[in-house]
């Protein structure tokens, strides 16, 4: 399986990724985030500690996600992600609403 996610009933979920994360895989990861937030997860660990290769606009949707638990006194946190792994190093918009950049180094 590419997503797993499971999530208990004290507010808290884990969703594990195993393959490349290209855009495409980024809208499924998004459908799942969506899910557990709807669901009342306040606390969500994301674990990719097994991809390889990781397109950076899954730092937009950790983004999303944080504001969305922050709202419940929740958080998102990664495990596993590291700046090597993400395919395109270009400065990108962390948060489109704030206008604030990041620049990944090499």
């Amino acid at each position: 399986m590419v997503i797993c996610t499971a999530q208990d009933d004290q507010g808290q979920a884990r969703i594990t990724v195993t393959a490349e994360i290209d855009r495409e895989l980024v809208e499924k990861l998004r459908q799942h985030l969506q899910a557990v937030v709807r669901a009342g997860a306040r606390f969500v660990v994301l674990d990719v500690s097994g991809v390889r290769r990781c397109d950076p606009i899954i730092l937009n949707l950790m983004s999303w996600a944080q504001n969305r638990l922050t709202a419940r006194q929740g958080m998102i946190s990664a495990v596993g992600l590291h700046p090597c792994k993400l395919a395109d190093r270009a400065p990108y918009s962390a948060d489109p609403g704030t206008g604030a950049t990041v620049t990944l180094l090499r």
